[in-house]
């Protein structure tokens, strides 16, 4: 079980990784984020999964490089912050 500390940590890491891919994006963004949110849109109903696990589960199943996974997880963020 993840304790409440581990889950505030872990939240801040994801958006310092959401910030750092919007900063390095600039202007594509957006774009980039609507590709990989619906990616994760699709792993969350092929397998019937929240957004976090659907991210996770494709950054570590698609043997992805480290910056397109954390590019993953920055648009799991933008999928949270939305309301998907």
């Amino acid at each position: 079980m993840i304790t409440d500390e581990a889950q505030v940590r872990l939240a801040a890491r994801l958006y310092e990784a959401r910030d750092a891919v919007r900063r390095l994006l600039g202007d594509g963004f957006d774009d980039r984020m609507a590709l990989l949110k619906r990616g994760i849109k699709k792993r969350m109903q092929d397998r019937g999964l929240e957004i976090m696990p659907a991210a996770f589960s494709l950054v570590s199943e698609t043997e992805c490089s480290p910056a397109l996974g954390i590019q993953v997880l920055a648009a799991a963020v933008e999928l949270i912050e939305n309301n998907w």
